[in-house]
This record gives C-alpha cells, sequence and structure tokens, in this order.
C-alpha cells in the first residue's frame, strides 16, 4: 500500500474515531498486513497529535509499537482515550476511559514468539541457505 493510501485511510478513521465511532478503525487494522498496519496506525496517531494541538477535548489515539528479535518494528497494541459523558456518574473520581481499539492476535503473537525464541528457527536462520554453513 502507497503513502498517499495509507494517509487517506488514516484521516478516514481518525475522523470517525475523534466522532466516536472506533469500529472503522478496528476494522482497518484488523484487515492490514503488519507493514501497514503499522504505517497506518503511526499516520493515525500523528493526524490525531495535531487535531489535538487545537482541540484538547478529541478522543486521544496512543500506539504501542514494540521490536521481534530481528529488530523490526511491529504494532502491538492501540488504545483510545477519551472524555467521560457529562452524565457519567464515575467521572467524578475520572473523568477519562480507556478503550482498546486493537490487540496482536493471537496467532500472530505465537508465530512472533516461536520465532523469536526457538532454536531449531535460530539455527536455520543463521546458516548460509547455499552452503549450509554459518
Amino acid at each position: 500500500m502507497d503513502q498517499w493510501e495509507i494517509q487517506r485511510k488514516a484521516e478516514d478513521v481518525v475522523s470517525k474515531a475523534e466522532q466516536g465511532d472506533l469500529q472503522p478503525l478496528r476494522d482497518e487494522l484488523s484487515s492490514m498486513s503488519p507493514q501497514d498496519r503499522l504505517a497506518l496506525a503511526r499516520a493515525a496517531e500523528q493526524l490525531n497529535e495535531r487535531h489535538r494541538a487545537s482541540n484538547q477535548d478529541l478522543p486521544d489515539i496512543q500506539i504501542d509499537v514494540q521490536k521481534d528479535w530481528e529488530g523490526k518494528d511491529y504494532l502491538n497494541d492501540v488504545t483510545v482515550t477519551h472524555k467521560r459523558a457529562w452524565y457519567d456518574p464515575i467521572r467524578l473520581f475520572n473523568d477519562k476511559t480507556t478503550t482498546d481499539v486493537f490487540d496482536e492476535s493471537w496467532g500472530e503473537r505465537l508465530s512472533r514468539w516461536v520465532t523469536q525464541y526457538s532454536p531449531f528457527h535460530r539455527v536455520a536462520h543463521e546458516l548460509d541457505k547455499a552452503s549450509g554453513k554459518k
């Protein structure tokens, strides 16, 4: 996916998330490749930060980026923090609430864990493809 398409999707999902509809952001992140997912999440977070510079009452999109054993970044978590409604009695104690929008799937976590900690994978990864030697 090219940068223009990422930016267009980020603008779309951020505008909906700032209005309270988190489902489009959730759907887009779940349907993308890990690289596109990370690019969209970063673009959405940056766009949201620019919007919040002029209006602090907008929801705050926060991403958690981790590194795998090869040092590559991957999107681990996306949360949105927003103010509670004026009629919510819990607001007397805590006026903000956080909604979990995206978590990396268990299959992706298991795959990442296996490739990170499996000795067989590391040995195979370190061998030269042509000669079979280190």
